[in-house]
């Protein structure tokens, strides 16, 4: 009764009461445990779950939800699919592939889903290799044709730096605001920071290089350019004070 709710109410566009209603049906499932049909219906559950996890742009939990369907029924194989763009959503392309290979090996439709994964994983990784070498015009085009279809903090913030290394400024600032809105993120402070900087904007830079740190300690470019941008904004006020001495 609930599933036939839940998939009415998801074919209309109602994913969060959809949600709801799969959760709902899932609690009244035996579980791992149960007769072959029941498992067979929990699977089905969870898949229709992470379906409507996906549509709200809650990509971990869709994911978690396949690997449960997956774990009942491997040959599930809407599953892997659905799982891959959720993995590439939240830009972990490795792991989509990882996970591809594994589930994916025994069936056609299996083995065209590891090869989607493989082709975009080295479009990405391609990219951010040329960025750590500084080559940005050749990483911007690599990643052109993935930022089409991924609007991942990570594919965004290497086309970020990407601009950022070209110069476009304005185009990396609004890049790292756009990761920002998804939620906060350390690389896109650093990013922003960098952007401010050039823009002569060192106090905003600095703010931004701080929150940075302390949003990912780990990140050692937050701590360089705060250091650097501090510097700046020193020989700026003395460049400023003397200016005015000298007038």
């Amino acid at each position: 009764m609930y599933k036939d709710r839940a998939d009415g109410l998801f074919g209309g566009g109602s994913y969060s009461e959809a949600l709801e209603l799969y959760t709902a049906a899932i609690g009244m499932c035996q579980g791992d445990g149960g007769e072959p049909g029941e498992v067979r219906i929990l699977s089905r559950l969870y898949g229709n779950r992470s379906a409507a996890r996906f549509m709200m742009g809650m990509y971990r939990g869709c994911v978690e939800d396949c690997d449960r369907a997956l774990r009942l029924d491997c040959g599930y194989l809407k599953c892997l699919g659905r799982r891959g763009k959720a993995l590439r959503e939240l830009g972990e392309f490795e792991e989509a592939t990882r996970k591809a290979r594994e589930d994916g090996k025994d069936s056609k439709e299996g083995r065209e889903e590891v090869r989607r994964c493989e082709v975009l994983e080295g479009e990405f990784r391609r990219g951010r290799d040329m960025v750590r070498r500084g080559e940005y015009g050749p990483a911007k085009n690599a990643l052109s044709n993935l930022v089409r279809n991924n609007k991942s903090p990570k594919v965004l913030m290497a086309v970020a730096r990407c601009e950022l290394g070209l110069g476009n400024v304005d185009r990396a600032s609004r890049l790292s605001l756009q990761v920002n809105r998804m939620g906060v993120n350390g690389e896109a402070m650093e990013v922003g920071g960098l952007a401010a900087l050039m823009n002569g904007e060192f106090e905003r830079a600095c703010m931004m290089f701080k929150e940075g740190s302390r949003l990912d300690p780990d990140n050692r470019g937050n701590q360089d350019a705060g250091r650097k941008g501090r510097m700046m904004r020193s020989v700026w006020e003395v460049s400023i004070g003397q200016g005015e001495k000298d007038g």
